[in-house]
Parts: structure tokens; sequence; C-alpha cells
């Protein structure tokens, strides 16, 4: 858009911010797709907010476990400054998985646990 002055803004110009919440108003498909208006907005979609639960119960098996290990791991490098909230519940609170996906869980998270 032009501005009176002849000074020309683009849609990068746009604080983050607000584009978060603009973007966070379509549906998830759609603001994915925002990534090729600008290389900035690559991880523009991604949830300002994310609650993520998971229970070991359900994952007795090793190979069950395994996978869920690397589907949290993935998910935590996916949205690296998204999450505010994580609750884990081990069944084996030896594992040292445990800790060090609680330790990668802190350094993301920008709230107290509540």
């Amino acid at each position: 858009m032009t501005q009176n002055k002849g000074n020309s803004t683009s849609i990068d110009d746009i604080p983050n911010e607000i584009l978060h919440q603009i973007v966070s108003l379509i549906p998830l498909k759609e603001a994915a797709r925002t990534i090729i208006l600008s290389s900035s907005w690559k991880h523009l979609w991604t949830p300002i907010q994310v609650s993520l639960n998971i229970n070991s119960d359900q994952t007795r098996s090793q190979n069950s476990s395994q996978q869920m290990k690397r589907t949290v791991s993935s998910f935590l490098n996916t949205y690296a400054n998204s999450y505010r909230i994580l609750n884990l519940s081990f069944l084996d609170t030896n594992s040292p998985t445990q800790e060090t996906v609680f330790m990668k869980v802190i350094k993301g998270v920008d709230k107290e646990f509540t």
C-alpha cells in the first residue's frame, strides 16, 4: 500500500505479533501456506500457544515408547519457542529420556507451569 508521502510499505513491515494474530484467525492449513509470501514468514504459521499432553500409559511397548519419544522430540523442535505448557507423564520415572525431554521443555517455556 502506498502512503501520501510517497513512502511505500510492504507486508514485511507489519510487526510479527500482529501477523501472528492475523494468521491465527485462519485455518491452520491456509496459515501454513503463507510461507510462500515471504521467507520471514517461515515460522509465522506455527501456533502461538500449544498444549501438549502425553501419557506414557498408552505407550507400554518398547516400540511405541520409542515412537512417542521421536514424536515428542520432533514436535519440540518444530515449535521451538511456541509452546507454553507441557505436561509429561512417564511410567518409568528413572528414564534418562524423561530428564532430557523435561530440560528441553524448560528452555522453551516462558511462563511458569500451572
